[in-house]
């Protein structure tokens, strides 16, 4: 699943989104952020614990809590034009890197700094399920078999 929403993410926003721009291609866009987001969050959770040498194990609170995270920024992003500045400038800043190398490797030279594209659209948010289906999904890694969101949830409270 995680690899799937990763990959529909790329293809979308390198190649969809260039070819056949519109509300298909974005609100694909918005379903693969919501369910690569949570993991890439949990995964530098567990990173940071395992670097801190403190013991971890994959948890569900850990997961509820990514994607209560994920859920916010993104109707933050969605819904106020200055948190769609502070993502532009943000993922601009984290993605540069990767864009210069590619650029310097390809043709020689690396390109400017630049806030990435993103707009202000609250009907982005009809896509904020996609949340539920990356819970559902992953919580089997996290011990919580086929159980439902609501078990991740309220483990989230149990400390």
């Amino acid at each position: 699943m995680a690899l799937v929403s990763l990959a529909l993410l790329l293809v979308n926003d390198h190649v969809l989104k260039i070819r056949a721009p519109g509300v298909v291609s974005g609100k694909l866009s918005d379903v693969g952020i919501l369910v690569v987001g949570p993991l890439l969050l949990q995964g530098l959770w567990e990173c940071a614990m395992a670097a801190a040498h403190r013991p971890w194990e994959p948890s569900r609170r850990a997961l509820a809590v990514a994607v209560a995270v994920t859920g916010a920024a993104f109707t933050l992003e969605k819904t106020l034009p200055a948190a769609t500045q502070t993502y532009q400038v943000l993922w601009g800043s984290l993605r540069w890197p990767l864009d210069a190398l590619g650029a310097l490797l390809q043709h020689g030279v690396a390109p400017r700094w630049a806030p990435v594209a993103a707009v202000t659209d609250p009907t982005d948010l009809w896509t904020l399920p996609a949340l539920a289906l990356c819970a559902v999904v992953h919580q089997g890694r996290c011990g919580g078999g086929t159980g439902a969101v609501t078990i991740a949830l309220q483990d989230a409270g149990d400390g």
